[in-house]
């Protein structure tokens, strides 16, 4: 201490001074009057405080229908830094009408000084007083700039006061003041980010929209919505993609190239990723050639035929099969064409009710006979060697007598021709060796899956007879070569 009028100086002793906590330190603001216009409850960020209008807040210096100061009741509400904040302030008369107007102001203490009259502290302000009872409805910003941790936030409304009028320490006639805590947290809104990208050729970065092709280091500075700086890094490794030359591929019937099968000819590519983990495109040129040749034949079996170019269902009819368009299994021999006609392949195939049979066999070119073999029929060749080769041939045995060699065939409608049914020896005749079987199994009541079922009803019986009894009777036999 140094005295003005001698100069003379001296010290005292040590002094203690206490400082109050900033929560403890904000400014008073109340109502005189205990009527009209009090705050019923407050919603913040989604966390609502009700009083009624007979309870006074448990605070120091709280007054019933004046002023509440809840900072007992600890933290009202996490507000995170950069969050929109939606409140809902319901006010009402704890009195019986008139309502008067009203305005309302919420202040936060965002740098935690003890006061509500810095720059940008008031979040929120009516500027013009409306009648009550009605709820104040809104959204509030945290700004980045506010410090972390539990601060005050107060909320006034004020009769006859809008606007800037609406100060943190006003003393009205009515209304309410309320005082709460509420805790601000670090944002996770908007982070500052660092990633870290391997990328094949270019990789376009969606921070910024922009495309980059070189490795490196790039990073991007912006304004987020609360006019906060945000930071984003990204750092870069630029690989290539590749290409391999074209393989030249000739084969037969199908190629496993990379795992898949190939049917048809063809360019095609296969993608997989090279030794960076990019693209790497490979060229497949494929020539396919045929290695089957492929015979479809008509014909109808004497026996099994019914009408209108149908066989019956045997397999059905004698219990082998579900299939209703399924007649017999019957097998196609190939003969050459020059003597002494030796048998160059044979393949079964599956005779269906309209006479379809289909044949594929191993790529066979040349001019050929063709014969029909089956379990009850007299085998029946073709009349003149046909065509076989890469290209599918088609056969019609039905449309005329003259398509089997010697004529051999019988008509079972009007045009349409048939094989002879009878041959159960298979020995090219049928003869009285064939009705022997036929009368055995006739004699047995055999049924199901037999080649003595002559007309294919699934049962051995007199029906059977008429027909090889025909057929014997005009001394049929094989023809061929």
């Amino acid at each position: 201490m140094t005295c003005s009028n001698s100069g003379i100086t001296t010290n005292s002793g040590l002094l203690t001074i206490g400082i109050s906590p900033y929560l403890e330190c904000y400014c008073s603001s109340t109502a005189f009057n205990t009527d009209n216009s009090d705050i019923q409850s407050v919603m913040i960020n989604g966390v609502t405080n009700t009083l009624n209008c007979t309870t006074t807040a448990p605070g120091q210096g709280s007054v019933l229908k004046k002023y509440s100061n809840f900072h007992p009741l600890g933290n009202l509400t996490d507000l995170e830094l950069e969050g929109v904040i939606p409140f809902l302030i319901e006010v009402d008369n704890c009195d019986p009408a008139p309502y008067n107007s009203f305005a309302t102001s919420i202040w936060i203490d965002f740098n935690h000084n003890g006061i509500f009259s810095d720059i940008g502290e008031q979040v929120f302000i009516e500027n013009t007083a409306l009648s009550g009872p009605r709820s104040v409805v809104g959204n509030f910003v945290i700004p980045c700039t506010a410090l972390t941790g539990v601060t005050g936030m107060r909320i006034t409304v004020a009769e006859s006061f809008s606007g800037s009028s609406i100060v943190p320490c006003l003393l009205y006639s009515s209304g309410e003041t309320e005082d709460y805590l509420v805790n601000i947290i670090p944002s996770t809104l908007n982070p500052n980010t660092n990633t870290t990208i391997i990328a094949c050729d270019q990789y376009t970065w969606l921070i910024n929209n922009q495309t980059y092709s070189i490795s490196g280091i790039y990073t991007e500075t912006s304004l987020t919505s609360a006019s906060c700086l945000k930071y984003d890094t990204l750092n870069l490794t630029i690989h290539s993609n590749t290409t391999n030359g074209d393989s030249v591929i000739t084969t037969c019937d199908q190629y496993t190239w990379n795992g898949i099968t190939y049917t048809l000819g063809g360019i095609y590519t296969y993608t997989s990723l090279n030794g960076n983990g990019c693209i790497n495109i490979a060229t497949l040129n494929l020539t396919l050639i045929p290695c089957t040749s492929v015979v479809n034949l008509k014909l109808f079996l004497q026996g099994y035929y019914e009408n209108n170019s149908l066989m019956r269902s045997v397999l059905v009819n004698q219990g082998i099969s579900t299939d209703i368009t399924e007649v017999d299994s019957i097998e196609l021999i190939v003969y050459s064409s020059s003597p002494p006609y030796n048998p160059v392949i044979s393949k079964k195939g599956m005779l269906y009710t309209n006479g379809n049979v289909n044949f594929s066999l191993p790529l066979t070119v040349g001019y050929y006979y063709i014969g029909i073999s089956h379990r009850n029929t007299l085998t029946t060749w073709s009349a003149n060697p046909i065509l076989i080769g890469p290209v599918p041939v088609t056969y019609d045995f039905t449309s005329s007598m003259s398509n089997a060699y010697g004529n051999n065939m019988v008509e079972v409608e009007n045009g349409i021709w048939a094989f002879y049914t009878g041959d159960l020896v298979i020995d090219e005749n049928i003869d009285l060796l064939d009705l022997t079987l036929l009368e055995t199994d006739i004699q047995n009541f055999v049924f199901g899956y037999f080649g003595t079922d002559l007309n294919g009803d699934g049962n051995v019986d007199l029906l059977d007879a008429p027909i090889i009894e025909m057929n014997i009777n005009n001394f049929i036999f094989a023809s061929h070569p």
